[in-house]
C-alpha cells in the first residue's frame, strides 16, 4: 500500500496541473518515460498505473508511457536513460537515488518526477518546498538530519528488551550509509548496538534471511526499491 500511495502521488504531481491542459489540447497524447534500476518481475508500476486511472489516463488510449527496467544492473542505466532521453517524452519518472540522479544529468529541458531519499542532500533539487531546475517529486525522508535517529528512538519504545537491531542497508547507496552513521550515533546514545547488514539494492528479502539469529529485530535504510523503503510519510516537493 505504501508504494502504491507515492508511485500515486508522483502520478498526481505529474497530471493534476496539467488535466485542464489536456482536456483543451486533446488531440496531443501525453508521453511518459518511467525508469527504476529494479526487476519488471515484480510488478512495480501497479500503483503508478491505478494513479494514472485516478486521473482520467489510460495507457493506450490517452496517454503512453515506455517502461525502462534496470533488473538490478547498475551498468544499464545510463543506456536506458539515453534512449527515454532520445524518445523526448513529455515528462520521465525516476524512481529512486541512482535513477533520479541519471535522469537529472542526461536533460536539463524534460520534466523530471522523482522518488529519492534526501533530494535536498544528493543535490538534486535546491530544497523540497523550492525545488527549481526541471525536477520534482517525492522525497521519502531518508538520511535527514535527526529523522533517522528519531525512527530509532520509536524502534526502541516499541521493543524496550531489544539490545541490537538490525539494519539492513545498500552499500553503494550513499543516503544509505548516511542513515547508517547516524542511526549508531542514536543507538550508542540509547545504549544498545546497531549491527549493519549491507545488501544488494534488488534483493533485500533473501539477503535479510539469516538475520533473525543474530539481531533483536530489523529495520531497513534507503533502498533503490521503493517497496523496501524505511516506514515514513513520504514529503513532497514541488
Amino acid at each position: 500500500m505504501r508504494r502504491r500511495r507515492v508511485i500515486a502521488g508522483v502520478a498526481a504531481l505529474l497530471f493534476a496541473p496539467r488535466k485542464f491542459v489536456a482536456q483543451q489540447a486533446s488531440a496531443k497524447i501525453p508521453r511518459v518515460g518511467w525508469i527504476w534500476l529494479g526487476r519488471s518481475a515484480r510488478n512495480p508500476v501497479a500503483g503508478f498505473r491505478q494513479g494514472l486511472k485516478e486521473f482520467g489516463y489510460i495507457e493506450g488510449r490517452n496517454i503512453v508511457v515506455e517502461y525502462r527496467f534496470g533488473e538490478g544492473r547498475r551498468d544499464r542505466i545510463a543506456d536506458l536513460v539515453a534512449e527515454l532521453v532520445e524518445r523526448q517524452p513529455d515528462v520521465l519518472v525516476a524512481i529512486g537515488d541512482l535513477t533520479v540522479r541519471a535522469v537529472k544529468s542526461a536533460t536539463t529541458t524534460i520534466p523530471i518526477v522523482g522518488l529519492a531519499g534526501d533530494p535536498v542532500w544528493l543535490g538534486l533539487v535546491a530544497s523540497l518546498a523550492r525545488p527549481g531546475g526541471n525536477v520534482t517529486g517525492v522525497s521519502m525522508m531518508q538520511g535527514l538530519e535527526g529523522l533517522t535517529g528519531k525512527r530509532v528512538e520509536l524502534l526502541k519504545d516499541a521493543l524496550p528488551a531489544a539490545t541490537r537491531i538490525g539494519l539492513l542497508f545498500v552499500p553503494d547507496n550513499p543516503t544509505a550509509v548516511r542513515s547508517l552513521a547516524q542511526a549508531q550515533e542514536v543507538a550508542g546514545r540509547l545504549g544498545f548496538v546497531i549491527r549493519p547488514f549491507p545488501v544488494r539494492s534488488d534483493e533485500p528479502r533473501r539477503s535479510s534471511a539469516p538475520l533473525p539469529g543474530r539481531a533483536s529485530t530489523v529495520s531497513t535504510s534507503s533502498q533503490s526499491n521503493p517497496s523496501q523503503a524505511t516506514p515514513g510519510k513520504p514529503e513532497s516537493f514541488r
